[in-house]
């Protein structure tokens, strides 16, 4: 008969210490006992040392195994070494196999790593101060998911207020649903006296954090100071440097805004005895103008017309830069708001020259046209967008009364024949004409001095109608 007994602890009772050996230091350990046989676990700086004995006897050459990988061997004294890259919450398992005086001994204990310390999975707490936070928004139901972990492992009993309302508090997976309440999320998450707060945008049917490359800019003037707005979807965006004509002006705060000092130049004038008028401008620089009595005349109209003045501000953030060119006009800072060109292609049937202002205005757009936009679109009108006389139209040789046409009229025959003018009510006017038989597409004529609505140019002397 077999005399040889089997030995098992497991994880029975697990009693921390600290500073078992000069090689533990001041790391703490975890220690497992099992009626004669116990094992001591220690973690220090990705080194685990294990030590393994037996009714005293220490447990040597005995296999030692890492979550079920054997790692190294006992020595002499039962102890053993091997590394170990755990992270916050990883668990650790380390099971000894041997044999002390003919008796088979096995041993094991799981512990898990709690800021570089190895402990009781009893004792191990997660923190929502070292958790991330999660949120994921389903455009189908308008619902957000938030998630709530520390190291994978959800925290429950977390209470959440998201827009200002109370939504729920966390589930044993760490998660709790609720319905979106605008373009913008604010969280603000309570768990065992610790607070956290959390904030994304909407953006494409997704929450993200909220970013200076979408954010909205907004620049106001009052009395020598400017103050701007950066936010996202109505979040400010906080610690965005901002720089002014060049000049660097501070950072925006957690609500996305900066005010400082600022004011157009100014330019004075000072007139001499001699009628000199010395200008200073806004560089510094003095220029001398005599003025004549006429440019003295025509200088109220211009003077009435108010100067303005350029506002350059550049917002940067995580690599990440706007820019923004304002105009400071009558004691107001404005923005040339974005427009889109012509459309790229022309709708069908129109006419050439129509087609020749549409190239034009690229051309402008694009900054290729030399001179005026204003000049070119008239030449264009002038040499191709007009219709003239018509060449072949002789000119009326009588006085016959205006002829009235609603219709189309024409005048037929050689000028010294009558001419016949259709409206309405046809008529006929009788008379002598000393052009040429005239057919156009201009507005038409009838028997006599009279225009018609109508294509065509009747020639003749005589009533008509």
């Amino acid at each position: 008969m077999n005399a040889n007994k089997l030995v098992s602890a497991f994880v029975a009772v697990l009693v921390v210490t600290a500073g078992l050996s000069a090689a533990a230091g001041n790391a703490a350990a975890i220690e497992a006992t099992n009626g004669d046989a116990t094992l001591t676990t220690t973690y220090d700086d990705g080194t685990v040392s294990v030590a393994a004995t037996y009714d005293g006897t220490a447990l040597s050459n005995a296999s030692v195994y890492q979550n079920g990988s054997e790692v190294a061997a006992t020595d002499e004294n039962g102890t053993a070494t091997f590394e170990w890259n755990g992270t916050q919450g990883d668990e650790l398992t380390v099971r000894v196999e041997g044999t002390v005086n003919d008796t088979d001994v096995t041993v094991e204990e799981t512990a898990v790593l709690d800021d570089s310390t190895l402990v009781d999975p009893d004792d191990y707490t997660t923190s929502l101060a070292d958790a991330t936070i999660d949120a994921a928004y389903d455009n189908s139901t308008g619902n957000v998911t938030l998630t709530v972990a520390d190291d994978g492992d959800g925290l429950d009993d977390v209470n959440v207020t998201a827009n200002g309302d109370g939504v729920g508090s966390t589930g044993e997976a760490g998660t709790v649903t609720f319905a979106l309440d605008g373009d913008a999320l604010n969280v603000t998450l309570e768990r065992d006296n610790a607070t956290r707060s959390a904030t994304w945008v909407l953006h494409d049917d997704e929450l993200v954090a909220p970013s200076l490359a979408d954010a909205t800019i907004d620049a106001a003037y009052d009395n020598g100071s400017v103050t701007v707005d950066v936010d996202d979807n109505g979040v400010g965006i906080e610690n965005v440097n901002v720089t002014a004509n060049n000049d660097s002006v501070g950072t925006t705060d957690e609500a996305g805004t900066l005010t400082f000092d600022w004011s157009p130049p100014e330019q004075t004038e000072t007139e001499s005895d001699d009628g000199t008028e010395n200008e200073t401008a806004p560089d510094g620089e003095t220029t001398d103008e005599t003025e004549s009595d006429e440019e003295a005349e025509n200088e109220t109209e211009s003077d009435e017309e108010a100067e303005s003045y350029e506002l350059e501000l550049v917002f940067e953030k995580e690599n990440v830069t706007r820019n923004v060119t304002l105009t400071f006009e009558d004691g107001e800072l404005t923005r040339e708001q974005e427009h889109e060109g012509p459309p790229t292609d022309m709708p069908e049937q129109v006419p050439d020259h129509v087609e020749r202002i549409h190239a034009i205005i690229n051309q402008f757009l694009d900054g290729d046209l030399d001179g005026s936009l204003g000049q070119a679109v008239s030449d264009i009108v002038r040499s191709g967008g007009e219709k003239g006389k018509p060449s072949d139209a002789g000119a009326p040789a009588g006085n016959g009364p205006p002829g009235n046409e609603t219709a189309a009229g024409n005048g037929n025959g050689p000028g010294d024949n009558p001419g016949h003018g259709n409206d309405d009510n046809p008529g006929n006017g009788n008379g002598n004409g000393n052009g040429n038989p005239g057919n156009g597409n201009g507005p038409g004529n009838g028997n006599g001095p009279g225009n018609g609505n109508g294509p065509g140019n009747g020639n003749g002397n005589g009533p008509g109608k």
